[in-house]
């Protein structure tokens, strides 16, 4: 009973986009008090249609950062309703990618908002841990 899932998007418009990242599968998990966000590859269009929809509940302590910190996701308009200060944003990309990601002005969008910025390009896999009340990052190998 401590654990709820809302799968948010994609909204229903959005199922059958052309673009494939825009009817990504966005997951709202609750835990305690601890909200977690993950946006799939979703870009500006899915975020426009989270907001209209759930303007309340996008605010998370994690954020799983969209499309790999592309520009076409994290929009200005977006991350001050989803970002919470103190909370941890991931951005899942790769050292070297075809696409040159993450965008700089998405990397600093999030610390803007009071979020802690990990990538896995730096970090490897992340871990976080809860236990419902607070989040801590969890190195799950030494370097």
């Amino acid at each position: 009973p401590a654990v709820h899932v809302l799968v948010a998007g994609p909204t229903p418009a959005l199922r059958t986009n052309d673009n494939v990242n825009e009817a990504s599968v966005v997951l709202r998990i609750q835990y305690g008090d601890i909200r977690f966000l993950f946006t799939g590859d979703a870009e500006h269009q899915a975020e426009q249609a989270l907001l209209a929809r759930f303007p309340d509940l996008l605010a998370a302590d994690v954020v799983k950062v969209a499309h790999h910190g592309s520009t076409t996701s994290s929009a200005p308009w977006f991350v001050p309703h989803v970002a919470i200060e103190g909370g941890v944003a991931v951005v899942s990309v790769a050292t070297r990618n075809r696409y040159g990601l993450p965008d700089e002005d998405v990397l600093a969008r999030w610390p803007a908002y009071g979020m802690r910025l990990h990538q896995t390009s730096e970090a490897g896999a992340l871990w976080v841990v809860s236990d419902g009340k607070s989040v801590e990052r969890f190195d799950w190998r030494s370097d």
